[in-house]
């Protein structure tokens, strides 16, 4: 079935010509390269990262992405800390950051519920946060999780709920405006089979019933996870006659390949940012049955994790075999993703943060 997604509107304006103030994101240790995204947005398979989650921040105000504090530009420009793992090791940068007179924002470099819980967890990070809570000039909650944690703690620092952008405003990476795409079958949306809270068992199995009432529908699964996780979805749809298993690939060919399918589909409850629902925005197919900051922003029309089995599954039957609904659907959602979660709309949201930040 050949389904005619709506096109995506030009952006409301250029990386040249926003009045936006920069920012620069840090992942003290990490291992991805330094990115600078002062010239634009690299085109897909371009640069050394896709531009989104944090990276997206970056690229949206034309900052750059850092694994140390040296390569940060000694301009003064505002600086988020992604707080890894060993949470000490984002004391020194820091440290160096504001005593170079940068602007420090921190956050966690993974902020789900169960990231979270497992960080707080680890001996010596509690102290070290505590010691990067009396240094920074906010806070940034990119997820329910880390906004409900913030909301509890007690100090001057202003939080600021700044969810990560996607770059659906840039035409390059409209992955879902292609009009000579064939959607077809359940993509589900793949992220840590092992954690309970991401219920990936409910969502193959919602799939499973789609497949016994749609003869032929095709469920696509990235099995980034080896052997295992291809086993486990076997044992947890009972029908490996409709799966398609797909290895993992560049972020590029893995959104096409997410386009090329009419739904995605997720009961995940791990409060994270929102990665799959970003990436169903970017290959405009709507995206059910999750509870990431994204989803809540670009797909609050569809049932989410808050919505029982039988309600996700009835709303993605319509969504499989009605056409004008699909397209409803979609046109609702890229006006959502270009108001609420496109790069325009993070330039807009953090140029008002940044005046609220001593």
């Amino acid at each position: 079935m050949m389904i005619k997604a709506r096109k995506l509107c030009e952006p409301d304006l250029s990386l040249h010509e926003r009045d936006c103030p920069l920012l620069d994101v840090i992942a003290p240790g990490g291992r991805d390269l330094f990115m600078d995204f002062a010239g634009g947005v690299p085109a897909p398979g371009r640069g050394a990262h896709p531009p989104v989650n944090f990276h997206g921040m970056a690229a949206a105000t034309g900052g750059a992405f850092h694994n140390r504090p040296s390569t940060v530009t000694p301009d003064g420009r505002a600086v988020l800390v992604l707080i890894p793992g060993r949470a000490e090791l984002a004391i020194e940068a820091v440290r160096r950051l504001r005593a170079a007179g940068h602007t420090v924002l921190a956050t966690w470099k993974e902020c789900g519920r169960h990231q979270l819980a497992g960080l707080f967890r680890r001996p010596g990070n509690l102290g070290a946060i505590d010691i990067i809570r009396g240094s920074v000039n906010a806070w940034v909650a990119p997820s329910p999780a880390a906004l409900n944690m913030l909301e509890g703690w007690k100090g001057d620092a202003p939080i600021l709920e700044l969810p990560t952008p996607y770059p659906v405003d840039q035409p390059e990476w409209r992955i879902g405006s292609d009009e000579t795409l064939s959607r077809r079958g359940v993509f589900i949306g793949t992220r840590e089979w092992r954690v309970p809270s991401r219920r990936h068992g409910r969502a193959v199995r919602i799939a499973a019933r789609l497949a016994r009432e749609l003869p032929g529908l095709t469920v696509t699964v990235v099995n980034s996870e080896g052997v295992s996780a291809f086993l486990r979805t076997l044992a947890a749809c009972g029908m490996s006659q409709a799966v398609r298993l797909v290895r993992r690939m560049p972020y590029p060919g893995y959104l096409r390949c997410m386009a090329g399918c009419r739904i995605v589909l997720q009961r995940d409850e791990s409060a994270v940012p929102g990665q799959v629902a970003g990436d169903s925005l970017l290959a405009g197919v709507p995206c059910l049955g999750g509870n990431g900051m994204v989803d809540g922003l670009v797909f609050p029309h569809l049932p989410g994790a808050g919505a029982d089995d039988d309600e996700v599954a009835a709303r993605a039957l319509r969504l499989l075999t009605d056409d004008a609904d699909w397209s409803a659907a979609v046109a609702v959602s890229v006006e959502n993703g270009m108001a609420r979660a496109s790069f325009s709309a993070f330039r807009r949201l953090w140029s008002e943060a940044r005046r609220t930040i001593p």
